[in-house]
């Protein structure tokens, strides 16, 4: 199996049981395409300059506010 295909299969499946799914890129997938995930970050951050929490990507949470409106 190709390391594309390895790395989209958590999006995917998430995605196919109605999951909302956030995907941290690495070195190894920083190229690919993410589209049909819900965001993408570059990182997570390292302690004090975090780009999300645990409590941000909970429902309902910070990150999913403007989601609710749409």
């Amino acid at each position: 199996m190709s390391r594309k295909v390895d790395e989209c299969k958590p999006l995917l499946v998430g995605k196919a049981a109605g999951m909302r799914v956030c995907v941290t890129k690495s070195i190894y997938s920083e190229d690919e395409d993410f589209e049909c995930a819900d965001a993408v970050f570059d990182c997570i951050g390292d302690a004090g300059d975090e780009r999300f929490t645990f409590q941000d990507l909970t429902t309902p949470g910070s990150f999913w506010q403007d989601d609710d409106k749409a």
